[in-house]
């Protein structure tokens, strides 16, 4: 366990120069810390008195003072942070307000309560998980009806943990000069606690697997409708998931459900001018499907001749790629099911384990012995690993390690006949 404190140092002995900065009796000052309920200290808070000496201060550490005041005075101290709205709200917010509205999982903590409010109605309906998911989506920009963080007087006892709403909680607090005032600071939308309060946070968000989702990969030529089925691999109880998709060359026109029971409200799509469009879906329950079971499918228009695996990637430039196992936090990544290859002849087969971290092994079937050279390269084309040999007819097998690169990469198999090539995904 741990414990915060803070020091005042005291000029007893009035040693300070008449000019120094401000009178240090603790008689005549007020003093707090701003923290989460988990203990974090909040920084970058502005803080506010009001009184016969008004006084406004930021933060920088999660502890304020305001001194030199009257020792006979009574003062209001506030406080208020509206930045970053998005910090520590992620689609598993929305899976457990679901389970809390239907009874499933219902929240152990006043302070959760407050978060889950999104629309700040005093109330946790769906309304307030459609409003954190248009936030991850990137569909509005900040809370319409609520600030990013909210903070409430530490001394206070919730009458009814179960409703904060049944009397007015305090976001503010008179008291004499010589007190000290600590706040608990709530961050919207964050259920499960787990926003950055300070610039030194190490946040540990430590994915333990990837979640893939299959493409059949293709050609098309420019004009051509493209409809896009996100198949299953490997979706064993899955609760939710939430990704970035760059659809590179390709217009929007459509998404439609299969297994997964998703709409265009699962979807942002204020960024298609840049290529964008933001993905959300949850359940309350987790969810396993078959293999190749159709998702959902969504429909484009090429704008120009292209491979559908050169246009489609899914990253974290704005929603983050993730999905999780009930507890448990996955990556996600596209894997598009065809090998360019000249004959079939050659087999390239999938690197097994894949994901993996620190090494893999790739195997593969030749028609006749002959040289190769085995690429790893990165989305941008960059080669990171090359290994050339002479192979033996029939299948071999590599081990590929000390990539030092993390994410999507490929791999592809060159002989002075064939051609093929895969992908991997590499663990942090």
């Amino acid at each position: 366990d741990f414990c915060t404190t803070y020091i005042i140092l005291q000029d007893n002995n009035n040693n300070c120069d008449d000019d120094s900065a401000g009178n240090t009796d603790a008689s005549r000052s007020i003093t707090g810390t701003l923290q989460t309920q988990q203990g974090d200290l909040i920084d970058d808070v502005t803080m506010t008195l009001s009184g016969d000496a008004d006084d406004v201060q930021v933060t920088n550490d999660g502890f304020y003072w305001f001194y030199d005041l009257n020792e006979n005075g009574m003062y209001e101290v506030s406080a208020d942070k509206d930045v970053d709205p998005l910090n520590g709200v992620s689609t598993y917010d929305l899976v457990l307000m679901s389970q809390h509205i239907l009874g499933m999982n219902e929240f152990t903590s006043p302070y959760q309560y407050i978060a889950a409010d999104v629309n700040n109605d005093g109330n946790i309906t769906t309304f307030d998980i459609v409003q954190n998911r248009q936030l991850i989506l990137y569909v509005i920009q900040d809370f319409p009806a609520n600030t990013s963080w909210r903070f409430i007087d530490a001394e206070y006892n919730f009458p009814n943990p179960t409703n904060p709403w049944a009397e007015a909680f305090p976001e503010m607090t008179t008291l004499p000069a010589g007190s000290t005032a600590d706040f608990v600071g709530v961050k919207i939308g964050d259920v499960n606690g787990d926003a950055a309060a300070n610039a030194n946070a190490v946040e540990d968000r430590n994915k333990s697997g990837a979640l893939n989702l299959n493409i059949d990969d293709a050609t098309f030529d420019k004009g051509a409708t493209i409809e896009v089925a996100f198949k299953a691999s490997d979706f064993n109880n899955i609760n939710g998931f939430q990704f970035t998709l760059n659809t590179n060359g390709l217009t929007y026109t459509d998404v439609k459900s299969g297994a997964l029971n998703v709409t265009e409200g699962n979807f942002g799509f204020t960024m298609l001018n840049e290529g964008v469009i933001t993905a959300s879906w949850n359940t309350n329950e987790t969810i396993t499907l078959n293999n190749d079971d159709v998702m959902f499918t969504m429909t484009f228009i090429a704008n120009e001749a292209l491979v559908l695996s050169e246009a489609l990637t899914v990253n974290s430039r704005y929603t983050d790629a993730e999905a999780y196992n009930n507890t448990d936090l996955l990556d996600v990544a596209l894997n598009f099911q065809t090998e360019v290859t000249t004959t079939s002849d050659l087999v390239l087969y999938q690197n097994t384990p894949n994901p993996f971290k620190g090494e893999t092994n790739i195997g593969f079937d030749l028609p006749t012995a002959t040289s190769a050279t085995i690429k790893i390269y990165d989305v941008t084309g960059k080669t990171i690993q090359a290994i050339e040999g002479d192979f033996v007819e029939g299948y071999n097998q590599i081990t590929v390690k000390d990539l030092n690169a993390t994410g999507v990469l490929y791999y592809q198999i060159d002989t002075p006949t064939h051609s093929a090539t895969k992908k991997m995904i590499v663990l942090e």
